[in-house]
């Protein structure tokens, strides 16, 4: 089950060969995943490397290994590196660590991210 409320496109940017290519891809905001995954396909495509495997549970309770990248992502005119998880054909996740980065929070009225500022705190 996901938490996420609606779709949008995000770019992956590719490394080494692929440092030029740009894909637009269609992803679930999804605001109980961790990470953001990818088709891991289109990641090795890119140029991102496997660099960890970490172990996650899922929302069926099962858990289950991925191989995790770091990819550098856009999401509107921002770009940001962030981990990534390898995930099968065709699926996309839009993870809190993502959204954190970004400064982004969710909106589920109008179904968009919008912008947050972090909480200033008393000393």
């Amino acid at each position: 089950m996901f938490v996420g409320t609606f779709t949008i496109t995000i770019r992956v940017m590719g490394k080494g060969r692929h440092a030029e290519r740009v894909d637009i891809v269609p992803v679930l905001v999804d605001t109980g995943a961790a990470h953001t995954m990818l088709p891991g396909d289109l990641l090795e495509y890119l140029g991102v490397e496997r660099e960890w495997r970490q172990e996650f549970e899922l929302g069926d309770l099962t858990r289950k290994q991925f191989d995790m990248g770091i990819a550098t992502l856009g999401i509107e005119d921002v770009e940001r590196q962030c981990p990534v998880m390898f995930g099968p054909e065709g699926e996309g996740l839009l993870g809190a660590t993502t959204l954190e980065i970004f400064s982004l929070g969710v909106d589920p009225v109008h179904q968009q991210l919008a912008p947050i500022t972090p909480r200033a705190r008393a000393i």
